[in-house]
């Protein structure tokens, strides 16, 4: 993605941007905001408080429990501080990782804050503010985040109304009952409505922006952009935990002939095809993407073996149906593969020029065919 140089960001935001999704991107604003706004809440009030302690005032609270929640605060500043600057470090498949899980730190943080308030600060409707806290995940659009939050609120609020009555405080003459169901109310419409709004963001703006930055949108495959950060996870996995992969490159047989011939209306319905049956003839652990034109890409979780047979299954079910054009004629669809498994110390760089050379070796050789091997005497 390039950004335009302006007074706005830095040269560490262009550097903490790089090689993230505009999906990211957004996370990643929005990962900064709700870092350190939770964090200026949390300072600001535990200075308030001290002060005023000191005052003379709040002589309810212990000095001992100041004391306490002050450190706790100083602790989340810091670790605040922290995920703020090392965040979004890596490339984009490890800052997708620690974006996750330092959301949820973000929410537990949340409910340590809300529950030493709610405890630690005499005459106060605190319950009332649980909204507040909640709506610091709300800009997450995470529904598992918030509602998980949301309930973690909701049970610290009515928890603490029997731990500590005092809470439950209702003004003079007023009708205890009535004012119980008041609150419960309030707090079940807030949460409701602070659920809708994430549910809401989730689906209508998350899964859009993620479909547009991801996803190729004529064939629906994984776009080359996002191809690099699954690239780099399965080698990182490979090395570390010997875990096999195979890189397959696919490519339409005579693809220029049909778009010469039919259109490349019918070229795109023919590729359409092409990606529709490999997406249905991979497993959930494998990656499919849009390489470029009419080319694709496939990333296997696998050995060479098994990836060689998968990539021949897929073929056969290529072949064997044809692309309907203009109800007047069917036209067959065959594809060329070439398969490279990673051995040590091979690049994603060099595994791509492999299945490159035995793809282009195949198509010169018949077409419509798996090449996992060049023969030896081809090679000379």
């Amino acid at each position: 993605m390039r950004f335009q140089h302006n007074n706005q960001y830095t040269q560490e935001d262009y550097e903490s941007m790089e090689g993230l999704s505009a999906l990211d991107v957004f996370l990643a604003r929005v990962y900064r905001f709700v870092i350190l706004a939770p964090t200026t809440v949390a300072a600001t009030s535990a200075v308030a408080y001290t002060i005023t302690k000191l005052l003379g005032y709040y002589d309810e609270v212990s000095t001992v429990a100041l004391v306490v929640f002050d450190f706790t605060n100083l602790i989340y500043f810091f670790v605040a501080l922290h995920l703020y600057r090392t965040g979004l470090r890596g490339d984009s498949l490890v800052k997708r990782q620690k974006l996750k899980s330092h959301k949820l730190m973000v929410g537990v943080s949340i409910l340590i804050q809300f529950n030493f308030t709610i405890y630690l600060i005499p005459y106060g409707q605190w319950w009332a503010f649980a909204p507040f806290f909640i709506f610091f995940t709300v800009f997450f659009f995470d529904m598992k985040l918030t509602s998980w939050v949301t309930v973690g609120i909701l049970l610290s609020t009515v928890l603490s109304w029997f731990i500590s009555p005092t809470i439950m405080r209702e003004p003079a003459g007023v009708n205890q009952i009535p004012f119980f169901l008041i609150r419960i109310s309030y707090l079940l419409i807030s949460s409701g409505l602070l659920l809708s709004l994430t549910h809401l963001g989730s689906k209508c703006l998350i899964e859009e922006l993620e479909k547009y930055a991801n996803y190729d949108t004529l064939t629906h495959l994984l776009n080359r952009k996002s191809m690099e950060g699954y690239m780099r996870e399965a080698l990182r996995q490979a090395k570390d935990d010997k875990h096999p992969f195979c890189i397959v490159m696919a490519d339409i047989d005579d693809f220029k002939h049909v778009n010469d011939t039919y259109g490349h209306d019918f070229g795109d319905e023919m590729l359409k095809y092409v990606a529709h049956t490999i997406l249905t003839g991979v497993k959930k652990t494998d990656y499919v993407f849009r390489w470029g034109g009419e080319e694709i890409c496939i990333l296997f979780k696998a050995t060479k073996e098994q990836a060689e047979s998968a990539a021949e299954r897929i073929r056969k079910d290529i072949a064997k149906d044809s692309v309907n054009y203009k109800n007047e004629a069917q036209v067959s669809v065959t594809v060329t593969m070439g398969v490279c498994e990673y051995k040590g110390g091979m690049t994603l760089k060099g595994m791509m020029e492999d299945a490159d050379a035995k793809l282009y070796w195949g198509k010169r050789h018949g077409k419509n065919c798996v090449v996992a091997d060049i023969p030896e005497e081809a090679k000379e």
